[in-house]
């Protein structure tokens, strides 16, 4: 049984205050003090078996500079190091299970909150071009690469797999290990006819109430998105035009011989899964899936029984070291 989270206190703004506080003091000669991170680790059910790090980055955002926390996690004795980027509206602490996994295989996790997501600064879960969210995982590499000085592993949920992607198109002689994309995102579900009431809605509204449905067959999961204080109560427009300008981009890549490995549901009602993979089949012919008709978007927070053919697979696949 999933053990359960969001069921302790957890006071976001105070934290959110000093992560504020601490990215406003590495940039003059105060005294820096270190945000607590206690609350946050409990609610999430993170770093449980594990030594946790958090820096706060200060990148160059469009025209502004943003506070981006990283977070390390990191086994006694790592073999090797892996990124993992999360997806729309999520944020690190919702990805403890995939955390635990990559830990308990010896393999240290750096994950970050992408700008305008969970405790990173910026507009809340929207940019005016998927070019910025490139741009915060160019800082975050570079970070991870003065800290670990390896050639990490990259993991990435939804929208998170198609930033890795987007970003290895620019980067063709990155150096990576095993590329791992969870339910990624190329267009969304139904876009045929969503693409139509986005058209009209653009014309009039700038934004439109979110509601969080279920995308798990895991109760405690929904749970946790319905009391998460770091979760997002809108859908900005502005978001929406930038990921339907990135995705036409994106189409039109030449092949890659990169080797993903794919985790997919087949009830998946977030992305257009049947689109995606031929778009993907194309541009990486070496892809490898895993189709798990069961299963939803939110492959990571799916139920213990997904989770654990998920990850077997991954283990008979992956070379972790």
């Amino acid at each position: 049984m999933d053990q359960a989270r969001a069921r302790s206190a957890f006071d976001h703004e105070r934290l959110l205050h000093e992560l504020a506080n601490s990215d406003a003091a590495s940039e003059s000669s105060d005294t820096q003090t270190e945000p607590d991170f206690t609350e946050y680790l409990a609610f999430y059910g993170l770093a449980r078996h594990a030594e946790h790090r958090a820096q706060v980055l200060s990148v160059d955002v469009a025209d502004r500079r943003e506070r981006i926390v990283l977070q390390r996690f990191s086994p006694a004795k790592p073999n090797a190091w892996a990124i993992f980027h999360h997806g729309y509206f999520d944020h690190v602490g919702l990805f403890g299970h995939v955390i635990d996994y990559l830990l308990e295989r010896n393999i240290g996790v750096f994950a970050f909150d992408q700008v305008g997501h969970g405790l990173s600064s910026g507009e809340r879960v929207t940019v005016q071009n998927f070019d910025h969210y490139v741009d915060v995982l160019h800082a975050v590499l570079g970070e991870i690469d003065r800290a670990v000085q390896t050639t990490p592993h990259w993991l990435g949920q939804s929208m998170g797999g198609a930033i890795l992607l987007e970003y290895l198109q620019r980067h063709p002689d990155r150096q990576i290990k095993e590329l791992v994309l969870f339910a990624p995102l190329i267009r969304p579900y139904a876009w045929a006819v969503n693409r139509i009431y986005f058209w009209l809605a653009k014309q009039m509204i700038t934004e439109r109430p979110r509601t969080i449905t279920s995308n798990a067959s895991n109760a405690e999961f929904l749970y946790l998105q319905h009391h998460d204080p770091l979760q997002a109560e809108v859908l900005p427009v502005a978001w929406v035009q930038a990921m339907v300008h990135w995705f036409e981009d994106f189409v039109h890549y030449p092949v890659s011989n990169r080797a993903p490995k794919i985790i997919q549901g087949h009830q998946d009602r977030t992305i257009d899964r049947r689109y995606g993979a031929k778009v993907i089949d194309a541009r990486y012919p070496n892809t490898k899936w895993l189709q798990i008709p069961e299963a939803s978007h939110h492959l990571a927070n799916e139920s213990a029984a997904i989770r654990a053919k998920m990850f077997a697979w991954l283990d008979s696949e992956c070379q972790w070291r």
